[in-house]
């Protein structure tokens, strides 16, 4: 299914590049990707670049915050598509969510146009879960009548010159405002947790339009914690609440190892974090200055989350 989709969104692209005479004409460019990404594509540790894959990514001090489908963009708006053929309820409740995630990136450091995701997909129970949704839009597009074994096994990735109508991702760079994630996640998250409830912290997050999922609510004696956390080879174990379902808030657990270069989610088996995810980053960023909280405390944050659950239940 995963190959399927990346033939789908490779002959999206091909069909943009077709189209790309007209979008001339109206001062519209298509960020190059995959075969098309020019030779002096460079990797950025904040701003936009193409992978060795050749997917659009956009990172901030390291961190991989956002990849695109395809990108169009003119003088005065930045249109991102999200091309997709999955129809499960669930899979585009966590399209949207991303989608609405990265339109509050685009806006942030693309201040002064305007920003709108389109959705591509082969079926219109897809689209019509999209229409009406603001700063999103809708567009049909027919998967490809192309054998998909034949395609596997005959397939020779090659190098195209890059079309007068595109632009690089790295030019892109020149364009936006800078954007320091961890920066202004610090500066968010220490305004959070302080003598404010789950209710008034769902507010906050609300307005940050998906862009901050969780916050670090402190750091908790491992010693003063029962027999499960045992296996955390740290003083402390870090909390967080994670709000990726706004109404479901989960408490998770982290330790940092030794070293402090790496960062493990607790219990049996620790799953060691990426070295690019966000949450890792932000782990080793804040750790100094969260608050230390006693086994009290976080009986009473579990006894929060438990009542919060309850109520979205009634």
């Amino acid at each position: 299914m995963n190959f399927k989709g990346e033939v789908y969104e490779a002959s999206f692209l091909e069909n943009m590049v077709g189209k790309i005479n007209d979008l001339f004409e109206s001062k519209r460019r298509i960020v190059s990707k995959g075969p098309y990404t020019p030779k002096n594509n460079k990797y950025k540790k904040t701003g936009f670049f193409c992978d060795q894959r050749g997917r659009i990514l956009y990172n901030s001090n390291k961190i991989s915050l956002a990849e695109f489908d395809c990108i169009e963009i003119s003088e005065n708006s930045l249109l991102f598509y999200e091309c997709t053929l999955t129809q499960k309820s669930e899979n585009l409740r966590v399209l949207k969510k991303e989608a609405i995630r990265k339109l509050t990136l685009l806006n942030r450091i693309f201040p002064g146009k305007k920003v709108v995701c389109k959705v591509v997909s082969d079926n219109p129970v897809t689209l019509k879960y999209f229409d009406g949704l603001d700063c999103f839009s809708t567009l049909f597009y027919g998967f490809p009548s192309v054998s998909l074994d034949k395609l596997a096994r005959e397939s020779r990735p090659e190098r195209i010159g890059v079309h007068f109508g595109m632009v690089s991702a790295n030019s892109l760079n020149n364009r936006m405002v800078e954007f320091d994630y961890i920066k202004e996640f610090q500066l968010f998250n220490s305004n959070l947790f302080k003598n404010k409830s789950l209710e008034s912290i769902k507010i906050d997050l609300l307005s940050s339009k998906g862009l901050y999922p969780r916050l670090y609510w402190g750091k908790v004696r491992v010693d003063s914690l029962g027999d499960e956390f045992v296996g955390v080879k740290s003083e402390y174990t870090i909390v967080s609440v994670n709000f990726s379902k706004i109404n479901s808030p989960k408490i998770r657990y982290y330790f940092i190892g030794k070293g402090k270069a790496s960062v493990y989610e607790a219990f049996s088996p620790e799953k060691k974090l990426n070295k690019m995810k966000s949450s890792r980053a932000e782990i080793t960023k804040i750790y100094s200055q969260l608050p230390e909280r006693t086994i009290d405390d976080l009986k009473a944050l579990k006894d929060e989350v438990l009542e919060w659950h309850e109520k979205t239940l009634i």
